[in-house]
């Protein structure tokens, strides 16, 4: 069982795991309650994260390639000739070929003219799919190079 030690205000002193407290000061809580909460008006309350980093609609290309980089996805060399030419580094063009004929020359034309990827850009999530890779992956990729 999970007890806590509480401040006159409500935040937390001590975590306590036992299954009879002989100590008269503490109360029983359900198994999520952490240190960090803070009980107000009888109802536990987690901490409130007061800067919660905001995923970004866009990033440009040049964060995008150095990206991809450092992530390891494409080589520094690729990352240049897309950045100078707008040539399709290899795994993008792994998954370009793999798209209906129809479709290769919007996102040949797509990749080549980008100058900010949008976080819905289709090309990019047909490429979080080939990398099996998730929307939070990408969602820590946008917050992470918007940075750079």
């Amino acid at each position: 069982m999970k007890w806590v030690r509480l401040n006159p205000d409500g935040t937390t002193i001590d975590v306590l795991f036992m299954e009879n407290p002989e100590q008269t000061d503490v109360i029983e809580v359900a198994d999520e309650v952490n240190a960090d909460w803070t009980l107000v008006d009888n109802v536990w309350t987690p901490p409130i994260n007061i800067i919660e980093e905001i995923v970004p609609e866009s990033i440009s290309r040049r964060q995008l390639l150095i990206g991809l980089t450092m992530e390891g996805i494409i080589t520094p060399e690729e990352a240049v000739a897309a950045a100078s030419t707008g040539a399709l580094p290899s795994i993008m063009q792994t998954i370009v070929n793999a798209l209906p004929i129809e479709q290769q020359i919007i996102a040949k034309i797509t990749w080549a003219s980008m100058m900010v990827c949008e976080l819905d850009n289709p090309l990019l999530n047909t490429a979080l799919q080939y990398l099996q890779r998730s929307e939070n992956d990408r969602d820590t990729f946008f917050k992470n190079y918007s940075k750079i």
